[in-house]
């Protein structure tokens, strides 16, 4: 795929002065921690927050997130 100006707009529309960051836990594990992981990064240069919602793990029957 080349990399043109139709699909860096989005890039563009943040009108950035630093890289895009994006941030956030690995695993939502709890509302509380994903909260206060977002306060946490609330004045940082982070533009986008994530979460994931669902971990695989190596072993069988071991907890898969929620």
């Amino acid at each position: 795929m080349e990399n043109n100006k139709q699909l860096r707009k989005w890039l563009d529309d943040f009108k950035l002065s630093h890289p895009l960051v994006i941030a956030g836990p690995c695993s939502a594990e709890t509302e509380d921690q994903v909260l206060q992981i977002a306060r946490e990064l609330k004045d940082s240069d982070v533009s986008i927050f994530r979460a994931g919602i669902w971990k695989l793990r190596t072993r069988p029957g071991g907890f898969e997130g929620v």
